[in-house]
């Protein structure tokens, strides 16, 4: 099965990306900035990399929609993360740049409800982050993306992820909004950049 790199842009995937040169990446657009500046990375590190690139603001906006009419706003990022995860599994294996405890999407448990049925590899899951870090000219570019702020992200955010009922329901309003992750296509990182 081919592997398929989930770039944000940001420093987990970066490292990622820096280590692996992986020839396939899966960009979502969520902020027109940070998607900017992470395909100019993915740009910088292999000019001949595929991206495969969705835009995933409609299912961001349904999604809040529906999760407000069951007050379970605070679980956006967890169906953001998983949205991310089902679709780019669609073309292959998908490989993470999550570590453990980092930030609330990657708990144990988060991390389990994020892949849980499908094909998901993360090789710096047991990696501290600081151990990850070393000097490479992009690196100030990640630590660019790494900065902004999601347009979505609601207050508080879910640290945990629902069981029970609340799971159902996060699982049927992610896999009936799903197809609002819109793929945009496929292009080689250079015809991207050139695009604008």
């Amino acid at each position: 099965m081919e592997e398929i790199l989930l770039f944000s842009g940001g420093l987990d995937s970066f490292y990622l990306a820096a280590t692996l040169r992986p020839k396939r990446y899966a960009h979502f657009l969520i902020s027109p900035t940070a998607s900017f500046r992470a395909l100019k990375q993915i740009y910088l590190l292999d000019p001949e990399a595929y991206v495969l690139l969705y835009d995933h603001r409609p299912f961001l906006r349904k999604m809040l929609e529906d999760l407000k009419k069951y007050k379970m706003e605070r679980f956006l990022c967890l169906a953001c993360k998983r949205g991310m995860v089902l679709r780019a599994s669609e073309h292959g294996r998908v490989v993470i740049g999550d570590s453990l405890g980092q930030v609330a999407s990657q708990t144990l448990s988060n991390a389990h409800f994020i892949s849980s049925g499908a094909p998901v590899a993360r090789p710096l899951f047991g990696s501290d982050k600081e151990d990850l870090e070393h000097d490479h000219p992009l690196k100030p570019l990640a630590e660019a993306v790494s900065t902004l702020k999601c347009p979505f992200k609601p207050d508080p955010v879910a640290t945990r992820a629902p069981t029970g009922k609340l799971r159902r329901v996060l699982d049927y309003l992610i896999g009936k909004n799903l197809h609002f992750s819109r793929k945009l296509g496929m292009w080689k990182a250079s015809d991207l950049t050139a695009m604008g």
